[in-house]
């Protein structure tokens, strides 16, 4: 047993265990130093006023994830090079090796390379999270799903549309800041526009004053003017500011508004 001790130390001491100590208590302290400084700044970046407490709270631990993983592969990889160096085994070889795995591997998996690094540039730059209402290329829905490697959108026909994240070009955001819808509302060109156009403003402030609608609404709604004819009809335009995805609901209520109004004033529609 003896000698089985001194055996080992010999080694060891042969074999700058010191050195390989350091690097091991260095690459630790290191990494938790950037562990640190990676949580810090992901808690401020993930402070966005579009975002509930929750949301910001899953893409705080999305993004923490991505970069600790990468912060310890970065690390870890390092290290082992060192202690490698230690030892006398030479490096040269193992990069090279590595290169040629990592150029083979790359050109198998550019899909999903590209897939991960614009999931983390969705995420880092919160250009949509789960909840809200997007559109990309004809898919749109509300986003259900969304992690570093497909986005998933849930239609109004209840359909589910996955799509990879590297294949996304243009995003339209609807849930983001204010919303504007906009109404055009034919009437025969036999009526009186400035009649028509103050009973459109009558009934506007009429619907606007609703709790439904006042809820809904950032700016009231307002009657652009006379916008175009067509075929024996004049085209007056509604416009309104309302908190994003109440705009569709808004420019309902105020069809189906006008419609009886119209109709009471016995104005063609």
């Amino acid at each position: 047993m003896m000698e089985f001790f001194q055996t080992a130390i010999d080694w060891l001491s042969s074999h700058q265990t010191p050195a390989i100590i350091v690097i091991s208590i260095l690459s630790i302290i290191i990494y938790r130093l950037i562990i640190i400084a990676i949580r810090h700044a992901v808690e401020l970046v993930s402070k966005d006023r579009f975002l509930s407490a929750e949301q910001a709270k899953l893409r705080a631990k999305t993004l923490g994830s991505v970069l600790e993983a990468l912060a310890r592969f970065v690390i870890f990889f390092i290290a082992t090079l060192m202690i490698l160096d230690v030892f006398r085994i030479p490096i040269g070889p193992l990069l090279a090796s590595a290169g040629i795995a990592g150029i083979a591997i790359g050109f198998g998996a550019q899909s999903l390379v590209k897939d991960f690094i614009s999931g983390f540039f969705i995420l880092f730059e919160n250009q949509y999270s789960v909840g809200d209402v997007i559109q990309i290329g004809t898919s749109k829905g509300t986003v259900e799903d969304l992690d570093l490697r497909t986005t998933k959108l849930r239609d109004a026909q209840g359909q589910l549309h996955i799509i990879p994240n590297s294949e996304i070009k243009v995003v339209i955001n609807q849930s983001r800041g204010w919303a504007r819808p906009i109404i055009d509302i034919g009437v025969s060109n036999k009526e009186d526009p400035a009649r028509v156009t103050q009973i459109m403003e009558d009934e506007l402030d009429k619907i606007a004053k609703s709790v439904k609608v006042k809820e809904a609404l950032l700016e009231p709604p307002q009657v652009v003017g006379l916008k175009d004819f067509r075929d024996n009809v004049m085209v007056f335009r509604i416009t309104a500011m309302t908190k994003p995805g109440s705009q569709d609901e808004i420019a309902d209520l105020i069809r189906a508004g006008m419609k009886t109004r119209f109709a009471k004033e016995n104005i063609e529609m």
